[in-house]
């Protein structure tokens, strides 16, 4: 027997977006690249006693073909998806290379009431951007990659071959790291440059200390660069900690999203 499908359709404009609660303050989810957002079930299911989640479809979903790049950035795209809903959004909720989009928004003006910011890929400036770099990020894409082909099968990756399974997940990773790569690193690189110093909505940043994307120099870097956020690393979080340990995660924001009672943005 099927399990019944807990969201529904929401208007965002021409954005697509589906809701999942119907009381509380707003949540705008957003996912990461090559990513789908019904990613956010697990941990929308734990906030919406409180909150309206609303999950959005970016363009960077799976299986687009990138070209949107030369239209618009992340941020300008998060931007206007904010706008279209219609409604102040309370919480920015963001994943990967939805938290960059996010970084990218909230340093040009979107004011949500807070923001959580989950695994996000921080280059501080004093990092150079050299081809150590650049392979360090290329291999650190694929195999997001090819840990997001492990999550979205679910349970049913029980069900395949463990050496089917390699190959897939290595198919998968050939085929969508040069695609991804070059506006994957873009906005990787430029993260550093934005001006976070002057965003005062209070952040939270979430990421787990084996997990490339924050690991060690980078989260002390947004820290510092960022001064309204608290950086908060897991030893155990991976980089889809928001899937796999969507409890603990629950567990880590609510506090800080009702700590006080959360209302519009900060105009």
């Amino acid at each position: 027997m099927s399990t019944p499908d807990p969201w529904s359709p929401h208007r965002a404009g021409d954005h697509p977006a589906w809701r999942l609660g119907d009381r509380g303050p707003l949540v705008l989810a957003v996912h990461g690249i090559e990513d789908r957002w019904r990613g956010w079930t697990p941990l929308a299911r734990l906030l919406a006693d409180r909150f309206r989640v609303v999950a959005v479809d970016p363009p960077w979903r799976s299986g687009n073909d990138y070209t949107w790049r030369a239209r618009c950035s992340p941020g300008q795209w998060l931007a206007d998806a904010a706008a279209a809903l219609g409604e102040p959004v309370d919480v920015l909720l963001a994943h990967s290379f939805g938290a960059n989009a996010a970084l990218e928004a909230l340093a040009g003006g979107l004011r949500p009431g807070r923001a959580v910011l989950i695994a996000p890929s921080y280059r501080p400036l004093e990092h150079a951007d050299d081809d150590a770099l650049r392979a360090a990020s290329t291999a650190a894409l694929g195999a997001t990659v090819r840990d997001g082909l492990r999550v979205r099968l679910g349970h049913r990756r029980d069900r395949v071959d463990a050496e089917l399974l390699r190959g897939m997940a290595a198919g998968l990773s050939d085929h969508l790291v040069p695609l991804a790569f070059p506006v994957f690193y873009r906005t990787f690189t430029e993260s550093g440059r934005l001006a976070l110093s002057a965003v005062d909505t209070p952040a939270l940043v979430l990421g787990g200390r084996a997990d490339p994307a924050l690991a060690g120099s980078r989260a002390t870097g947004l820290a510092r660069d960022f001064p309204a956020a608290r950086v908060v690393l897991r030893e155990h979080y991976g980089h889809f900690c928001h899937i796999d340990q969507a409890a603990e995660v629950a567990a880590d924001i609510t506090p800080f999203l009702c700590t006080d009672p959360v209302g519009g943005p900060t105009r």
